[in-house]
């Protein structure tokens, strides 16, 4: 596990669903989304997930939104 930001994490594990490992994202310990590279790491795909109950939206920085995802494509892409 590593942390990203001040309120995200990012989690390798594999899922019976996918061949390869996959990263799970969490924003504040809520699921916030998954990246699989399946398809290979040219074409890694993201699963989001709806935001938490009491919440209509995600809002944070694009800044920050590009970092997590970045960061977790690498962090999984490292493990392969």
């Amino acid at each position: 596990m590593i942390e990203i930001e001040k309120n995200f994490t990012v989690k390798l594990c594999s899922d019976c669903d996918f061949k390869e490992l996959v990263a799970d994202i969490y924003w504040k310990d809520h699921p916030f989304g998954m990246l699989n590279y399946d398809k290979g790491p040219e074409n890694i795909e993201i699963e989001i997930y709806p935001p938490p109950e009491g919440h209509v939206s995600w809002n944070f920085s694009l800044k920050e939104y590009i970092n997590v995802l970045e960061t977790a494509k690498n962090y999984l892409l490292e493990k392969e």
